[in-house]
């Protein structure tokens, strides 16, 4: 029986603007996450963040802050 949990990544629905995107999220420790993807609603995917992040809440941070300045471009 395995007695511990080893979760690698998380897939995060998130609201920048009005609008829902998803972003995954890889966990390569507990102080080194990665922004792997980022899907819009409309089904557009944007490419991951090149960053490692100190934690899943800054890497979150971060996709929704790539995906409000992508919106803001696209007019």
């Amino acid at each position: 029986m395995v007695e511990y949990e080893d979760i690698r990544s998380r897939e995060a629905q998130l609201y920048v603007l009005g609008r829902r995107f998803g972003a995954t999220i890889w966990l390569n420790s507990a102080e080194d996450v990665e922004v792997r993807g980022l899907t819009l609603e409309t089904g557009e995917v944007l490419p991951g963040l090149p960053d490692h992040f100190p934690s899943q809440e800054a890497a979150l941070e971060a996709a929704r802050d790539a995906v409000s300045v992508w919106l803001d471009q696209q007019g």
